[in-house]
């Protein structure tokens, strides 16, 4: 009855916890949860990891878990709080024996910090090994998450062998010390000590709901308090994430049979546990970095981390932005290769951006933290450094506060691989790192096609590989280069007969595959219209590599894409838009909103047999396009051309609009409300004597060839260089 009262109380507890916190929490590894008897050893950042722990347990497995606190946090009604949550006090009496007891029954597994106290300077490795900067000394991680650990695992045996041996007085002893009736009650499984890893994204001090409030009721804050209710309030109440990785289990048989088996040639006297003798310290100290080694491994790498540890790692105190930029890219797609690393979601899918546009969001904000910290400044195409900034410590108690981005980049020092994969870009030649990134973009689209591919292949559905794979011809590297897109429903090799007459004059030209494209319709039906502006992105900054200027086209929805980039990016000398459609302007398009608003009905009251999903199609080109039309990937499609609209006003590089004059599918009128629209000074529409709507590899593709062949050489001859960054308003 007592067991139930105070499990319910600590579900409570742990909910009202839940309803207060604003940031997201993700959890990896939850399958090690369920290893039986555990020691969770966890990195110690924040006070917050004192609640953390338990409710997550509580929520992924229904397991509760005891853990460790401060003393001095037992008081009054907080402390009644502590106690309902399962916490105990470091200076409980007898700790050690209730801990021992527990895992060796399992009848509550344990968190512990093995750092011994919050780790604020993130300070964790000094001259290659784990040297931790506490407040007042620096020292190895302490042991004693491992010795309890390693005890329980070792009397739990002596307990069992004391009973064979009929040696009752050892039996009773070792029953009251740690609360054992029998050897039924001793756990099946032995006792595993698993790793966790906490990682807060974003570090950034401020003023929050809990400062504010403990200010109103207090007349003065003292200045630990003041700087833990800044920080770690923020991570808590702001819309921050929180990653908590669980390791693998590392098992204890190794260590407690070496114990033993040395142990042998001890005398008797020295063996004692409760003296920590020499043999079992050392053992200790091999679990201890057995598992420290692991936390630290296991780091959710994001982008403040390579930003802050790139320019501790810069030598001269400034460095060219986009080489910075390319710097940082490259590494994070280096070792997010592998599977090795956990990456957060700022160095995946979007990260092209970063490229492109300095103004991306996670660059922009540890830039502005940067900045008010005196640490980094922006002047032009360079960042300027001030080294002896960055690397001022603090006091312990305030560096969280006062240089958030050393605690940063200390956090990552322990990821040698990662270090050195950066330092080494960094260190690269310009030519060199551009050749690097083309060589890790134009992979990362072939990749992301053959894992699409797979993945959403249809028999009879889906056309050949070399239909939908994005492809690269390499010209003269002195002349512009050319993106080229195809339009909706089809794939690369829809442009490629424009290409190859391209590439003959001279040009190099990148092929792109819009995401969704190539693969099937049910591939297309889950992507949005963002994810083809970032594939569209990637091909840019790949010719951007290549090339000295960049010239944006694309046939038909490809058009569409090619204006809004180049409404967004500064970067390109000119874009060319074939047969661009300004609106659904066909029969079929025009009902797709009416599809849409019935499958929302359907959807609500979950009727999935009236979902209409596809709608036939019947394409020109039927061994390159899909067959079926899905009403998700119109509705992206209407979405697309919506902001492209909305972005033609920030059109200003040369524009050229062609068009069939008898297009079935898209009204050649569209490009007049382009042309309209379109900001630009220099822009021209070229009409097309053709009936087909997929132009480009009709005939008249000749005649457009030569076209964009002298629009490139007249119109885009003065405009802006490649190599400057714009700005992108996503």
């Amino acid at each position: 009855m007592k067991d139930t009262i105070s499990r319910y109380s600590t579900g409570l507890a742990l909910e009202l916890l839940e309803r207060l916190i604003r940031a997201k929490i993700t959890v990896t590894g939850e399958k090690n949860l369920d290893a039986g008897p555990t020691l969770f050893a966890i990195n110690h950042f924040t006070r917050a990891e004192t609640f953390l722990i338990p409710h997550v347990i509580l929520k992924k497995s229904g397991r509760y878990v005891r853990t460790l606190a401060d003393d001095a946090l037992f008081v009054g009604r907080f402390g009644d709080y502590l106690r309902r949550l399962g916490v105990m006090s470091t200076r409980e009496a007898h700790r050690d024996e209730k801990i021992i007891g527990d895992l060796m029954t399992g009848r509550q597994s344990w968190a512990i910090y093995p750092e011994g106290v919050m780790v604020k300077s993130k300070r964790l490795i000094r001259r290659g090994r784990f040297r931790l900067a506490r407040s007042g000394r620096i020292g190895a991680p302490k042991t004693g998450a491992a010795m309890l650990a390693l005890k329980a695992e070792i009397y739990k045996k002596r307990y069992a062998r004391a009973v064979v041996a009929g040696d009752a007085e050892r039996v009773e002893e070792l029953g009251r010390r740690f609360a054992i009736r029998s050897t039924e009650e001793l756990a099946p499984k032995e006792t595993v000590v698993v790793p966790v890893t906490i990682t807060y994204y974003p570090l950034r001090p401020g003023d929050n709901a809990i400062k504010t409030l403990v200010k109103r009721f207090a007349r003065e804050i003292p200045p630990r308090l003041e700087e833990e209710l800044e920080v770690e309030g923020n991570l808590l109440l702001s819309d921050s994430d929180i990653h908590i990785h669980f390791g693998d289990p590392i098992r204890l048989t190794g260590f407690v049979t070496r114990h033993f088996f040395f142990s042998r040639w001890i005398p008797t006297f020295l063996r004692t546990l409760e003296k920590s003798n020499l043999l079992l310290r050392h053992e200790a100290r091999r679990l201890t970095r057995r598992f420290m080694k692991a936390i630290y491994s296991n780091l959710c790498i994001n982008i403040d981390h390579l930003f802050c540890s790139g320019f501790r790692l810069v030598g001269s105190g400034k460095v060219d932005v986009l080489h910075f930029h390319r710097a940082v890219y490259a590494t994070a797609k280096e070792i997010g290769r592998g599977g090795k690393h956990f990456l957060h979601p700022t160095l995946r899918k979007n990260l092209v951006r970063l490229l492109s546009n300095p103004d991306y969001r996670p660059a922009a904000s540890i830039l502005r933290l940067a900045g008010e910290s005196r640490i980094v400044r922006r002047e032009g195409d360079t960042y300027r450094i001030n080294k002896l900034q960055l690397e001022m410590m603090h006091m312990f108690h305030n560096v969280r506060l006062k240089n958030p981005m050393v605690v940063i980049a200390n956090e990552l020092e322990p990821q040698k691989e990662v270090i050195r994969l950066l330092s080494s870009r960094l260190d690269s030649t310009p030519a060199k790192l551009r050749e690097e990134t083309a060589a890790i973009l134009t992979r990362e689209d072939l990749d992301l096609f053959e894992a699409d591919y797979e993945k959403f292949r249809e028999e009879g559905v889906s056309r050949g590989r070399d239909v939908g794979r994005p492809f690269l011809l390499r010209g003269d590297s002195n002349r512009p280069g050319i993106v080229l897109s195809h339009g909706f429903l089809a794939a690369p090799e829809e442009v490629r007969l424009l290409a190859e007459l391209l590439h003959e004059e001279g040009y190099t030209v990148y092929a792109v595959r819009l995401e969704g494209h190539g693969t099937s319709p049910a591939d297309l039906a889950r992507v949005k219209w963002r994810a083809w502006y970032r594939s569209y992105l990637r091909g840019f900054e790949t010719l951007r590599c290549c090339c000295d200027r960049v010239i944006l086209g694309g046939f038909s929805t490809g058009g569409v894409v090619a204006m809004l980039a180049a409404a967004r990016l500064r970067g390109a000398a000119g874009v060319f838009a074939i047969s661009a459609p300004y609106d659904l302007g066909d029969i079929r398009a025009r009902l797709v909103p009416a599809v849409h608003f019935w499958n929302e009905l359907v959807g609500r009251f979950r009727m999935e047999k009236g979902r209409i999903e596809f709608v036939d199609n019947h394409p020109e080109n039927p061994d390159i396009n899909y067959h079926r039309i899905p009403v998700r990937g119109l509705r992206q499609l209407e979405k697309l051309m919506v902001k492209c609209r909305g972005e033609l006003e920030h059109l200003r590089v040369p524009v050229l609009l062609m068009h069939g004059t008898d297009d079935p599918a898209v009204n050649p009128a569209s490009s007049k409300k382009y042309f309209d629209a379109i900001a630009s000074a220099k822009k021209r529409i070229l009409p097309f004597e053709c009936d087909r709507h997929v132009i480009v590899r009709h005939e008249a593709r000749h005649a457009i060839a030569r076209e964009i062949d002298r629009f490139v050489k007249g119109t885009c001859a003065d405009s802006l260089r490649s190599g400057s960054i714009g700005a992108d308003r996503i």
